[in-house]
């Protein structure tokens, strides 16, 4: 009797920590989804040149791609290496702008966003084409060809660590370890549209 009493309480123990943590899981997409509307207004309102909107959008995407949030990766990606005229831009705390930096800074966070499905079949097109785009400007395939068959096969969410391993991008822990250092030496983004 004493092992069945055990047993019931070990399950609900189990069950209570699988809905909490189920809970705890849709808490965060649903913050997710309201920092994501914060973002897209300021964006939209055409307003991201004034320092506090563009540090704004930067800590929303920043944050959310430290955490592994690969739709704020790739979100972010899209707004370091814009396509199309008068689209929103943001440049790396620290970092001037030029073309080199960018297209590194671009291609590290897009490469670490490969895996985001989103529901807009148009959306994965242009994301998965920017990061074909920036894996041509870095020559990826001289030292990335698993990360390049990884993308072709369509089998994601290995293809950043092939990238890693490869010495393609650095881990995206060492590059925001890079970028934390240079907003703690009170470097800023810088936004405008491109």
């Amino acid at each position: 009797m004493t092992i069945l009493i055990n047993l019931t309480r070990f399950f609900l123990m189990v069950a209570l920590v699988a809905i909490s943590s189920s809970s705890s899981a849709s808490d965060e997409g649903r913050r997710w989804d309201e920092d994501k509307k914060k973002f897209i207004e300021v964006i939209n309102s055409k307003d991201l040149s004034s320092n506090e909107s563009c540090l704004q959008v930067w800590d929303i995407l920043w944050t959310w791609s430290k955490k592994g949030n690969l739709e704020a990766r790739a979100d972010l990606a899209s707004l370091l290496f814009p396509v199309g005229s008068h689209a929103p831009s943001i440049v790396v705390p620290g970092h001037e702008g030029d073309q080199v930096s960018t297209i590194r800074d671009a291609t590290i966070v897009a490469i670490h966003g490969v895996g985001v499905a989103y529901s807009d079949e148009r959306e994965n097109a242009n994301y998965y084409g920017l990061v074909r785009l920036l894996s041509d400007a870095m020559r990826v395939e001289i030292k990335g060809k698993k990360f390049i068959q990884c993308l072709n096969q369509g089998v994601l969410n290995k293809c950043s660590d092939y990238a890693v391993e490869s010495r393609v991008v650095p881990s995206f822990e060492k590059f925001s370890e890079e970028i934390d250092a240079l907003q703690d030496q009170g470097y800023r983004p810088t936004c405008y549209f491109h």
